[in-house]
């Protein structure tokens, strides 16, 4: 198992020779809450609040709002339904409104103490509906992500890549059909408490296949909560509290 996870490690790191040399290099730092909340044993509640700095982190890139819900299907299947309020901030200095719609289909197994998973997600978003004059074009990609990792007790070192493919965008079409754009990732995740999962990783994203390739490194700060398990301890805290 050791030789695998070293060979998928160097496979995601080989993926980057994939990208074209880029026009320029950017850093930026994103950082994300991610709140679920199970309903019963099939249907979830997602929530996701993220904010992203750009131009070496000196500068507001955007923020993003995920609504969505999701569906186990059995034996590490799962199904989710996501909308994405995005405000993209420009360097006019003004807002752009985007508005995505996300369908994920994912799996998740475990291994000992390994565990894996995989997602596509077909995208479909539009940009200044009212405002731009390709506004009511939708834009299309479909994404394709796999990850790895390995538990060390309160602590689970992880890598991921994720390729896109560009379906259609009309402020883009030459770039239409072609995988556009890889996301390999390195993260260190460590479990708080039962409910709450802190993470920081580094991620490299390289653009290809298109006029204007760009590459950015990327520093993420995200914090996971389960909102069952966190209920569930404030409420065996204050009963405790009644009992003393």
């Amino acid at each position: 198992m050791r030789k695998l996870f070293l060979f998928v490690l160097f496979t995601f790191y080989a993926a980057h020779s994939f990208a074209y040399k880029p026009v320029y290099a950017d850093f930026g730092i994103w950082n994300t809450l991610n709140v679920s909340y199970k309903l019963n044993n099939k249907w979830s509640l997602l929530f996701t609040q993220e904010w992203r700095l750009r131009e070496n982190a000196s500068r507001l890139n955007l923020f993003y709002t995920n609504f969505g819900a999701s569906y186990s299907l059995g034996k590490g299947v799962k199904t989710a339904f996501i909308y994405r309020h995005i405000d993209k901030y420009l360097e006019t200095n003004m807002f752009s409104y985007r508005h995505r719609l996300m369908w994920d289909m994912s799996y998740k197994k475990d291994v000992k103490k390994y565990n894996f998973s995989c997602r596509h997600r077909l995208q479909i978003e539009w940009t200044d509906y009212y405002t731009d004059a390709f506004g009511k074009e939708p834009q299309l990609f479909s994404r394709l992500k796999g990850e790895i990792g390995y538990t060390i007790g309160k602590f689970t070192p992880n890598i991921s890549t994720e390729f896109r493919i560009q379906w259609t965008d009309a402020r883009n079409n030459g770039d239409d059909d072609n995988l556009s754009r890889n996301r390999t990732m390195f993260g260190l995740d460590y479990a708080l408490n039962p409910a709450i999962k802190l993470g920081t990783y580094y991620l490299h994203q390289a653009e290809f296949n298109t006029v204007t390739p760009q590459v950015i490194n990327i520093l993420g700060l995200e914090c996971n909560v389960n909102l069952n398990k966190l209920l569930a301890i404030n409420k065996k805290k204050s009963n405790k509290k009644d009992t003393d």
